[in-house]
């Protein structure tokens, strides 16, 4: 583990209004389809995904345990997806041209964790934000094409984009001022 990292959560942890901190998951499979009249896809250049929660609470009630009190989050959230790919349209011998396009979408995400804490929380608690990002990506291109007349064999156009996207949420609760 990072030690910069490390010693942020630890300022997070021991800071005196917090009473937990935590991180949470969420792997979200995407498929985006590409339909006429926008050209089918050659390459991916970039993705770009902008992370928002919208909603962060205490969403049960929250009881005490042998040693901890005990509840569940929600927090909701979308991810702004943004791919940017090359499209072919035109070809001689061994070269392809045709232009950048972009496909965009806003996923909705849901995690709801559940909290063990040595420290009293309830509904009424504050739950922070700290940070929304997505942590890595994987895509695949999926549906393939048939090859045009006259376009070299490297040139395989898809319909579809699997996206695996892992969003990683940090947050943290306080007490109720």
């Amino acid at each position: 583990m990072d030690n910069k990292k490390t010693s942020m959560e630890n300022k997070i942890s021991e800071a005196s209004d917090t009473i937990y901190y935590g991180e949470y998951e969420k792997l979200i499979v995407n498929i985006l389809t590409v339909k006429k009249p926008s050209p089918p896809i050659l390459a991916i250049d970039t993705t770009n995904n902008v992370v928002t929660v919208t909603n962060a609470i205490v969403d049960s009630p929250v009881k005490k345990t042998s040693s901890n009190w005990k509840g569940t989050l929600l927090l909701d959230g979308y991810i702004d997806n943004t791919v940017t790919y090359r499209t072919a349209s035109n070809t001689s011998s061994n070269t392809i041209s045709g232009n950048i396009n972009f496909l965009s979408t806003r996923i909705y995400f849901q995690i709801r964790p559940t909290v063990l804490s040595p420290t009293q929380f309830s509904k009424k608690s504050n739950v922070e934000v700290i940070s929304a990002y997505v942590e890595s990506e994987k895509k695949d291109l999926i549906e393939q094409n048939a090859l045009p007349e006259n376009y070299p064999a490297w040139a395989i156009t898809y319909n579809k984009l699997s996206q695996k996207i892992l969003v990683k949420v940090q947050i943290k609760i306080t007490s109720t001022k």
